[in-house]
């Protein structure tokens, strides 16, 4: 990415807040925030992707039904496949295995 954050808001210690982070990398870039925050991350990527509106509806579907991360991460691969016209093995390798 590029920028880093030089300052963060305060903490929320007793509050854990599940997290989506859809863009390129999002694991390897925003990991350190996530621990840092101690927030649960439900969907993040491995790979460069785009990262369209649909993903993002997939994976917010699945998260309100209660579906775990695996589950949530499927939608999302099977969401990105379709749009972009690539498979479901192929899209799965964008989204971390969490």
């Amino acid at each position: 990415m590029d920028f880093q954050f030089e300052e963060y808001p305060p903490l929320e210690k007793e509050k854990v807040k599940d997290c989506i982070v859809l863009c390129c990398k999002s694991r390897q870039y925003f990991s350190p925030i996530i621990k840092k925050y101690n927030a649960n991350p439900v969907l993040l990527t491995e790979q460069l992707m785009y990262p369209g509106a649909m993903v993002l509806e997939a994976a917010i579907e699945g998260w309100i039904k209660g579906e775990n991360k695996e589950m949530i991460r499927i939608r999302a691969a099977e969401s990105y496949a379709k749009n972009q016209g690539i498979s479901v093995k192929s899209a799965k390798g964008i989204f971390s295995k969490l």
